[in-house]
């Protein structure tokens, strides 16, 4: 009969009585078993142990392995991870690269310039067509300012060159009392024209930053339409042009009754300019639908198709031959009343009458209405 493998290991841990379930481990001829205890006792009273064991060859083959993954291919898998993730980004992140890299090389002089679109919709991708977007904001903006500075440049050379001339005359040779009279009324006309000049530009620069806050009230445009009538009667009696107010109903806006003042004011102001002696101004205000509108006609040469789009911008002069007194203005009054009346939400637009002249449309909300913006 075989001996027993076990009963070295058996004979190792006893047959003392036990008094609880018990889990062992125990070593024979170098291999692990793991032992349990259990207690019994006899029907006729003896106690005794019975003893089960179980080879862990296995059990310890497994977490060999698993020592030997844990400690060698767990952080060689991060690190293959770790640089493969990071050659991933490389690659991922190279447009973000050139596309810095680019951005950098893009000044003031180069704003013509585009980043190159990767051509893929991701948000590489996005993020260019965003940047090509603001530095295409940036050129118009740069161009802008360039025209603005070149334009009030001008504006203001030509009536500081007319004093110095006038000065050089004056200062040439004894002047008799009414040719002094007469320089110095010169004088007085550049020097409101420079004053003028240079309020309506602060006021464009104050309003291009946003600086310029816009009450918002119900005011009568009728009302206002009226009261600049009767103040610029004399101006036209004097001018020998007709003057003439159609405001049959109440016609109330939201908004800031002294700048439309202003914007009403400077659209008469050119349409008196425009009009020859004989001729007529009429301005009508009328309700429809949800807007107020107000006409202003005139019987003056019209306004050229090439320029019916530029007429609201910073500068623009229309030939003074084609004013009543033959003297350019700053450009800058209708550029004025087209930001108001932008500011209160509405439109406004010139165009020439069939018959001859000119009228401009001033379209704003009507007291109760949105803004449209």
């Amino acid at each position: 009969m075989m001996a027993n493998p076990l009963a070295p290991s058996v004979q190792t841990l006893g047959w003392a009585e036990v008094p609880a379930r018990r889990f062992t481990t125990a070593r024979v001829k170098g291999e692990s078993w793991r032992v349990v205890a259990e207690p019994y006792q006899a029907n006729h009273g003896r106690r005794g142990v019975i003893r089960l064991m179980e080879d862990n060859e296995d059990i310890q083959d497994t977490l060999t392995h698993l020592r030997f993954a844990m400690l060698v291919l767990i952080p060689a898998g991060i690190l293959g991870s770790a640089m493969g993730g990071f050659w991933l980004a490389g690659r991922a992140l190279a447009p973000v690269g050139r596309i810095a890299k680019m951005a950098r090389e893009i000044e003031a002089s180069k704003l013509d310039q585009r980043l190159p679109n990767p051509g893929v919709d991701d948000e590489i991708g996005r993020l260019v067509v965003t940047l090509n977007r603001m530095i295409a904001r940036l050129e118009s903006s740069f161009d802008t300012m360039k025209r603005f500075t070149a334009d009030a440049s001008h504006e203001l050379r030509n009536p500081l060159a007319t004093m110095r001339n006038t000065i050089d005359v004056i200062m040439e040779r004894p002047r008799t009392l009414e040719e002094q009279q007469a320089a110095l009324a010169s004088l007085g006309e550049d020097v409101d024209r420079l004053r003028r000049i240079v309020e309506d530009l602060l006021l464009l620069a104050k309003a291009d930053n946003g600086h310029l806050a816009m009450d918002r009230e119900t005011v009568r445009l009728d009302s206002l339409v009226q009261a600049l009538a009767e103040i610029h009667q004399p101006m036209a009696q004097e001018a020998g042009v007709t003057l003439e107010v159609a405001a049959p109903g109440s016609a109330a806006v939201e908004g800031d009754e002294r700048w439309l003042y202003q914007m009403v004011g400077n659209v008469l102001g050119n349409a008196l300019k425009f009009t020859p002696p004989g001729g007529r101004v009429r301005m009508e205000v009328t309700p429809e639908g949800e807007v107020v509108r107000l006409r202003v006609r005139d019987t003056g040469p019209g306004i050229p198709d090439e320029d019916l789009e530029r007429i609201f911008q910073r500068f623009y002069q229309a030939d003074p031959s084609r004013t009543r007194d033959r003297k350019p203005g700053s450009g800058l009054g209708l550029a004025i009343a087209a930001w108001i009346v932008k500011s209160h939400g509405g439109r406004i637009s010139a165009a020439n009458e069939p018959g001859g002249g000119a009228v401009f449309t001033v379209e704003l909300p009507r007291s109760g209405t949105s803004p449209s913006q």
